[in-house]
């Protein structure tokens, strides 16, 4: 539950597939940001000793794969995403709010 942001079990009962899925994608890409670190170490540790130059990895992306962190340069968002997104958001938020009246 804490991966999610969730203190309580009820609430992830209450939600929908797709703020599951968010939440979950959320909490993959947080992991593979930490990765990213330690995969730097590694790679860094792995050139400090010396080995054949032609068993190395030409970079830690090679050496360790992390599509989430290396491709998040290619998928940036753009405003117009951006405020049809929140446009999206208070509309969910409106529907959910009268079906509990």
């Amino acid at each position: 539950m804490v991966e999610l942001g969730v203190n309580d079990l009820s609430k992830v009962y209450e939600m929908t597939i797709a703020e599951f899925r968010i939440r979950r994608h959320g909490y993959v890409r947080e992991q593979q940001h930490d990765w990213a670190k330690f995969r730097l170490v590694a790679y860094n540790t792995l050139l400090s000793f010396n080995i054949d130059a032609k068993k190395i990895p030409k970079s830690p992306e090679k050496m360790l794969p992390l599509p989430l962190v290396d491709d998040a340069e290619k998928e940036q968002t753009t405003k117009q995403m951006a405020e049809k997104f929140k446009d999206a958001v208070k509309q969910y938020n409106q529907l959910k709010n009268l079906k509990r009246e």
